[in-house]
């Protein structure tokens, strides 16, 4: 999450549009990733993957799972990681209300 000021000059502004177009790409390779592994589930590719990941307090195993299941998941990891999120702080001024 980004936190801009109420007033922003066009430096936060660059930076916001940054982030848009990260989170656009995020998005889009996450649905990408989503796709491929709803083809390669239905289309019964087999294999065996397998993991266990630990981070920030939680934990991920996968253990026997098709690749498309595991290509699935990294793509719904990707969409939520990159989401879009800004966050205004600081006094607006006259006539301006948070929405």
């Amino acid at each position: 999450m980004m936190q801009l000021p109420a007033e922003p000059d066009p430096q936060w502004e660059r930076i916001a549009r940054m982030q848009l177009v990260y989170s656009i790409a995020g998005l889009v390779l996450g649905l990408a990733s989503i796709v491929g592994g709803i083809v390669l589930f239905f289309r019964g590719i087999s294999g065996s993957s397998s993991w266990i990941a630990e981070a920030f307090g939680f934990k991920s195993t996968l253990s026997d799972a098709a690749p498309g299941t595991v290509l699935f998941v990294v793509g719904i990891f990707v969409v939520v990681v990159t989401r879009f999120d800004i966050r205004i702080v600081g006094k607006l001024g006259p006539g301006r209300r948070r929405k």
